[in-house]
């Protein structure tokens, strides 16, 4: 060990890697594996879940399991992106009793170690961005994103809203999903294809009224037509 070089001891395995508290072995365990392009931007501008859904979004529960920052948010593309929904893709989460500490702990470490990656700082404050009002909770409980098993939607609405109080925010790892997703809401034909799918297609009559009345248009289109040619 004494005589070992300097290039030897750092390239040596985790055997080296010293956890300076059980929260630092915690949050190694937890993290993703490093982003290749190294962006990583402050705090951006994100809608409301109700908000999202309002604009076409569709909330998906993510299928990795045990990775909670894997995020994703797919706008649709191709010939007939006008038949499909963007997708935000969020790893599911249960919440229970012990998930506001196991949270708090985790950014608590986060803020007192410089040089530590932010990622449950960021986690935390995508989610209270997402969530402003009981109807976003019941908006990712609905699509299977949030499993509440606190008891009602106001205990998680105030678990998400209390979370980054005081806290510094520094380095945000979701900054392009948060671009990405407020460009599409403010973007004028997604808006208006999903008004259009609330006003007539939301339900089966409302569907079967929108037939009934453009097959009464065409016929009276047609009417007005024949009408010119009559003699």
């Amino acid at each position: 060990m004494e005589n070992s070089k300097p290039e030897e001891v750092q390239n040596r395995p985790a055997a080296n890697h010293h956890y300076h508290h059980i929260l630092h072995k915690v949050h190694d365990g937890c993290l993703p594996p490093p982003d290749p392009t190294g962006k990583n931007e402050h705090y951006k501008i994100m809608p409301f879940a109700t908000e999202l859904v309002y604009a076409g979004v569709k909330f998906v529960p993510g299928n990795e399991e045990g990775d909670l920052f894997k995020v994703k948010f797919n706008r649709p593309e191709g010939p007939f992106w006008w038949c499909h929904r963007a997708s935000f893709e969020i790893p599911i989460l249960v919440m229970e009793d012990s998930t506001e500490s196991f949270l708090r702990n985790l950014i608590a470490f986060e803020q007192c170690c410089p040089g530590v990656p932010q990622h449950f700082t960021s986690y935390a404050i995508l989610m209270d961005m997402l969530v402003d009002s009981d109807k976003d909770v019941q908006v990712l409980e609905k699509a299977g994103v949030v499993r509440n098993c606190l008891g009602a939607s106001e205990d998680a609405t105030n678990l998400f809203n209390k979370l980054c109080k005081e806290v510094v925010e520094g380095e945000f790892f979701f900054a392009d999903i948060c671009d990405r997703a407020h460009k599409y809401r403010r973007s004028f034909w997604p808006k208006n294809i999903a008004h259009v799918r609330r006003q007539y297609f939301a339900s089966p009559w409302t569907f079967i009224a929108f037939c009934l009345a453009f097959c009464a248009l065409g016929v009276g289109i047609t009417q007005f037509f024949r009408s010119f040619r009559q003699p």
